[in-house]
């Protein structure tokens, strides 16, 4: 299993080491973790409450963007990182899972148009050369 992080979760991520460091570190050991966890894939693409590592984690579909991409959420609980969301997809060809976008909740309002969604799209098309995932 690999975890991939896409081009703008890797902006997002240092935007958040200056704004939020603690979350920071939180997010940083949980995709560390996920990366080592042997059953990511059943983890990642269930919908609840699941543990990875040692942290509790909510998982959900991206409901809009699931018509023709396989993207989901992570909500890191009872951490500096719960206000955060963790957009992700899961490309079943590689079975590999990119991190596509880390955003305070109130930035993201889970539509598919607008300058955030497009950006992660985008780079999710880019990452899966365009086949549906």
């Amino acid at each position: 299993m690999s975890i991939d992080i896409l081009p703008g979760a890797k902006t997002d991520l240092m935007e958040l080491r200056h704004s939020d460091p603690d979350a920071m570190a939180v997010v940083s050991s949980f995709l560390q973790e996920a990366n080592a966890d042997s059953e990511l894939v059943k983890k990642c693409t269930t919908r609840g409450n699941v543990q990875i590592g040692s942290s509790q984690v909510s998982v959900k579909p991206w409901a809009a963007a699931r018509r023709r991409d396989n993207l989901f959420r992570f909500r890191i609980l009872d951490t500096p990182a719960t206000v955060y969301r963790i957009v992700y997809g899961y490309d079943w060809h590689t079975r590999r899972v990119g991190i596509l976008a880390v955003v305070h909740k109130d930035e993201f309002d889970y539509a598919t148009s607008g300058e955030l969604a497009d950006r992660i799209l985008n780079d999710w098309h880019c990452a899966t050369d365009g086949l549906e995932t």
